[in-house]
C-alpha cells in the first residue's frame, strides 16, 4: 500500500454560463413581427405569467383575425432570450364614439359627412382579445438592462408608427397593475384617459349559499325571485358544439355586439366554430328555454379562474327569464364546485356586478398623437373622452388589490 496520501479533489468553476447569466451579458436586438404568436409557449409564459388568455386562445385570434385590425408583435431579445415582448394591434378608431364634450353634435354630424377624418390609424399596445391590456417582460433581469430594452422598444414602436402611418400610439385598458410594468417616463409622455373597468370575483366561499349570504338582503331577496325563473331552463356545457347551435351563437354573438358600447373589435363565424379545438380551456354553456338555444357563454379558464369571454342572448326571452343573472349564478356555482378563486366577469354593467359582489378594476388608456398641437389639443380634451362609470372607482384604483395571479392555463 502506498505511503503517499491521495491528491485532493479539486472543484473548479463551471466556465459555461447559466440561461440567467447569459440572458444578462448578451446583447440586446429588437425584432418586430406582423404576428402576435412570435415566440414559443414557454417563451409567452415566462413573460406573461399572470395574463388570463393563454397562448392557444392568443395564437387562435392570430388564426382567424378580427375584422379591420392587423396583428403585431415587438419583442426585445438579450442574445436568444426574449426578455420583453409588447402585442400591438393597428386599426381605425372612431375617436367621436367617446366624445361627451362640447360641441359633440355638430363633431358627430361632421363625422357623417367625413367619415375619415375622425378615424385616425392608431398603433395599440394590449390586446383586442386579452381581459386587460400587458406587456410580457422578464421578471429576472436587472433594472439597468431592462431600461435599455424599454429604451430600445419605444424607439422600435416610434419606428412601426411612422411605417404604419399611424396617427396615434396607445397603451389600451392598462390596470393599475399592469401600468406598473411600463416605466414611469415613457407613460408620462401619454395623456391617460379613463376606459371600461373590469369585473373580477374573488371566490372565498364554500359553496353557492355561502356566496348568496355574503350580498346584501335585497340583493338575496331579488335573486331569489329570478331564481323561480330557472326551472323552465335546460343548461349544459359542451366543447363540440353542431353546426345548428354554432349558427344559432354567432347570431346571439352579432345581436349582442349590435347592441353593446363596449365591443373592440367584432369575431366572425370561424372563430367560434373553431375555439374549443384550438383552445383546450374553452368551452360553452348554452341555454335553452323549450328546445330553443335563447344564450350562451363562451369560458375559458386558468388554473385559478374562470375567464368568461363573450355572452349573448336572445334579448326579448333572455330578458324575461333574466338569463344575464341566472347565467352569472350558473357560472359562480361552476368555479366553486371546481375550486376555481376567481371568475374575471369582463367591463360594462358595473353596478350590477357590484351588487354581486364584484370588484371592479379600473383601466386607462394612454395616448399619444403624432402631432405636437393635436396632441396638446387632445390633453386639453381628455377628460370629454373619459368613460364615466355609475359607480365610484376612486376606491378601487386605491384600495384594489392587484388583478389575479391566474398562472399556467390548463391543458
Amino acid at each position: 500500500m502506498s505511503s503517499q496520501s491521495p491528491k485532493k479533489q479539486q472543484f473548479l468553476p463551471s466556465l459555461t454560463p447559466s440561461p440567467v447569466e447569459e440572458k444578462h451579458a448578451a446583447p440586446l436586438s429588437l425584432q418586430i413581427h406582423s404576428r402576435l404568436d412570435s415566440i414559443p409557449a414557454e417563451d409567452w409564459l415566462r413573460l406573461f405569467p399572470n395574463l388570463p388568455d393563454s397562448y392557444s386562445m392568443v395564437r387562435q385570434t392570430q388564426r382567424c383575425g378580427v375584422q379591420g385590425f392587423d396583428f403585431y408583435s415587438l419583442v426585445i431579445c438579450a442574445g436568444n432570450h426574449p426578455i420583453l415582448l409588447l402585442p400591438l394591434f393597428c386599426t381605425r378608431y372612431d375617436i367621436l364614439q367617446d366624445y361627451q364634450g362640447f360641441g359633440a353634435g355638430l363633431l358627430h354630424f361632421l363625422n357623417r359627412q367625413w367619415p375619415d377624418r375622425f378615424k385616425p390609424q392608431v398603433l395599440g399596445v394590449g390586446f383586442v382579445e386579452g381581459e386587460w391590456g400587458d406587456v410580457g417582460f422578464d421578471a429576472s433581469i436587472p433594472e439597468p438592462l431592462m431600461e435599455q430594452a424599454w429604451q430600445m422598444a419605444r424607439q422600435g414602436l416610434q419606428n412601426l408608427s411612422r411605417m404604419l402611418k399611424a396617427d396615434v400610439v396607445a397603451f389600451v385598458d392598462f390596470t393599475p397593475e399592469s401600468m406598473q410594468s411600463v416605466p414611469a417616463h415613457i407613460l408620462a409622455q401619454y395623456t391617460s384617459i379613463a376606459s371600461y373597468p373590469y369585473g373580477v370575483l374573488s371566490l372565498n366561499y364554500a359553496n353557492l349559499d355561502d356566496y348568496l349570504a355574503s350580498l346584501s338582503k335585497a340583493t338575496r331577496k331579488d335573486i331569489r325571485r329570478k331564481l323561480k325563473k330557472a326551472e323552465n331552463l335546460d343548461i349544459s356545457r359542451t366543447t363540440t358544439p353542431s353546426e345548428a347551435q354554432l349558427e344559432r351563437i354567432f347570431k346571439l354573438y352579432q345581436a349582442t355586439v349590435a347592441r353593446s358600447s363596449t365591443s373592440f373589435g367584432v369575431q366572425d363565424f370561424h372563430f367560434f366554430q373553431t375555439v374549443c379545438q384550438a383552445v383546450p380551456e374553452a368551452a360553452y354553456t348554452l341555454y335553452y328555454h323549450h328546445d330553443e338555444l335563447i344564450g350562451f357563454n363562451l369560458l375559458t379558464r386558468t388554473r385559478q379562474s374562470v375567464v368568461d369571454k363573450y355572452f349573448g342572448m336572445e334579448q326579448e326571452t333572455g330578458k324575461a327569464m333574466n338569463l344575464y343573472f341566472l347565467s352569472w349564478l350558473e357560472n359562480v356555482r361552476y368555479c366553486l364546485e371546481h375550486g376555481f378563486e376567481h371568475y374575471l366577469a369582463g367591463p360594462a354593467a358595473e353596478a350590477v356586478k357590484c351588487r354581486l359582489g364584484t370588484r371592479m378594476v379600473p383601466t386607462w388608456v394612454y395616448v399619444r398623437h403624432q402631432n405636437p398641437w393635436l396632441h396638446r389639443l387632445l390633453q386639453l380634451c381628455a377628460d370629454k373622452f373619459a368613460y364615466q362609470s355609475p359607480v365610484d372607482l376612486s376606491v378601487e384604483a386605491e384600495q384594489a388589490d392587484s388583478p389575479p395571479e391566474t398562472g399556467e392555463s390548463l391543458q
